[in-house]
């Protein structure tokens, strides 16, 4: 049997049974982490609730998380047009937002797959290349959030596309849009240069066939530009502007250690793929045919020097570098069927285990069903709630202040209030319990379990009447 095993892995292409059966752990596996991977995770509520308040009426301030006054957000209006696809029709729930976002990272594995035919990779190589772009941890991760990246990534993966099948214009455009729906689609750039500057011979064979696709591309760029002055003219101004690359330099007031977004996640996680990354770039340097195929590392040193030059210290950038991670990986084992075979059955194995075990440990949360009993337990009298940040998604035509709050919570002049608590998040209202014990009057209204093992609680608090003291 495993003599058999072996020899399938050597000599012989992938069958249709074998893709069949990858598709079934991928499939199953997102089925069983969706809406536990992460539990009142914050990115979650501020993302789609600035989506939801630009959608329906026009705001460019983030209202619920921040002090009113702060700074614009100057992107993202794309990746709420995103969000709107499902929320418009279907309702803005947690679980929706959820599956934009795996939608998107679905698409990138098949765009993957596109660019992978396109300039060489064996039908078998580019699945790989494929499936495994939707099986790593860090893109499950970001299929599992409502944060832009998934949405983000796609649109660089869709520049790529076009701009390998020679539709300029569409690359351009594409480009342009990603860095509207995030700041980090400024990878698009880079990809798109480092193809650009590998395939100039074949792109630009002659002065008119120049002059015309870098004019495609411009345009595509000018149009995508267009559209980010458009949904963003209200606010868009120099000084704004110089304060939106400030801010994607440093990480607020928290100054990491880390350097750069790539080396803090990889420091922090993916130890393992960071080794087979390192282990399949010794082997492609050390193969004879690395100076006739250089676009894999083209695209390393394009994502690596993104990465000193765009340096914000958010491990969740690092899905932006892991399409030229795995090109150049199955690049490198390409030459060696079985050994390409090999590791990516690993990465199944290892995604199908990460999503068994998630699925066993938390296969009591059901999050919407918590929420309409959170949301038909608090009275409808007016009062604002404050509550763990997933929440936000049962109160959006409330007052409401989530858990995660940035600003000072005393100058919201909050004297009553209605508090959405749970123990399924231990530490979610540690920044105000010494606000919540200040002199105020509290009475329980509420309590069931959330969980197999965790309850939720809902409390009236209202500050005394200063003529009782």
């Amino acid at each position: 049997m495993h003599r058999r095993i072996w020899t399938h892995l050597r000599g012989h292409p992938v069958g249709t049974a074998a893709w069949l059966a990858v598709t079934l752990v991928v499939v199953a596996g997102y089925a069983a982490v969706h809406g536990r991977l992460l539990i009142h995770y914050l990115d979650d509520a501020w993302s789609t609730s600035f989506a939801w308040q630009w959608i329906h009426h026009g705001r460019f301030e983030d209202v619920v998380f921040r002090q009113p006054g702060t700074m614009p957000l100057l992107f993202g209006k794309t990746h709420a047009v995103a969000l709107a696809l499902l929320g418009e029709p279907l309702g803005w729930t947690r679980s929706h937002m959820h599956l934009v976002s795996t939608a998107a990272i679905f698409g990138t594995g098949a765009a993957w797959y596109g660019v992978g035919r396109r300039v060489g990779l064996a039908r078998e190589s580019a699945a790989v290349l494929g499936f495994s772009l939707v099986l790593f941890h860090p893109l499950v991760l970001a299929a599992n959030l409502a944060r832009p990246d998934a949405v983000t990534l796609l649109l660089v993966s869709l520049s790529m596309l076009a701009l390998v099948h020679q539709r300029f214009l569409w690359a351009g455009l594409a480009a342009a849009v990603a860095v509207e729906c995030h700041l980090m689609g400024v990878t698009a750039f880079f990809y798109g240069t480092a193809y650009l500057w590998v395939a100039r011979h074949e792109l630009f064979p002659d002065r008119p066939t120049t002059r015309k696709r870098w004019g495609a591309l411009a345009l595509g760029v000018a149009l995508g530009g267009l559209w980010f002055v458009a949904v963003n003219a209200p606010v868009l101004n120099t000084e704004a502007l110089r304060k939106l690359w400030h801010a994607a330099q440093d990480f607020g007031p928290d100054r990491r250690s880390a350097w750069t977004w790539l080396d803090h996640a990889f420091s922090e996680n993916n130890h393992v793929e960071l080794a087979v990354f390192i282990a399949a770039l010794a082997l492609y340097v050390a193969r004879p045919q690395t100076r006739r195929e250089p676009l894999a590392l083209a695209w390393l040193a394009a994502i690596l020097f993104c990465a000193a030059l765009v340096r914000r210290q958010n491990g969740f950038y690092v899905v932006y570098a892991f399409p030229a991670f795995t090109f150049l990986t199955v690049r490198a084992l390409e030459f060696r069927p079985w050994l390409l075979r090999l590791a990516f059955a690993a990465l199944v194995v290892s995604f199908g285990v990460r999503a068994e075990q998630t699925w066993q440990e938390r296969r009591s949360i059901h999050f919407e069903s918590t929420l309409r009993q959170v949301v038909a337990a608090v009275p409808q009298d007016g009062l604002p709630v404050v509550g763990l940040t997933d929440y936000w998604f049962g109160f959006q035509q409330r007052g409401f202040v989530p858990s995660a709050f940035q600003g000072d919570f005393r100058a919201l002049g909050l004297r009553s209030f209605y508090l959405v608590d749970s123990t399924i998040k231990p530490t979610g209202f540690q920044w105000l319990r010494p606000e919540l014990q200040r002199c105020r009057l509290v009475r329980e209204i509420a309590r069931f379990p959330d969980s197999a093992t965790t309850e939720v609680r809902i409390e009236l608090h209202e500050a005394p009447d200063p003529r009782t003291r």
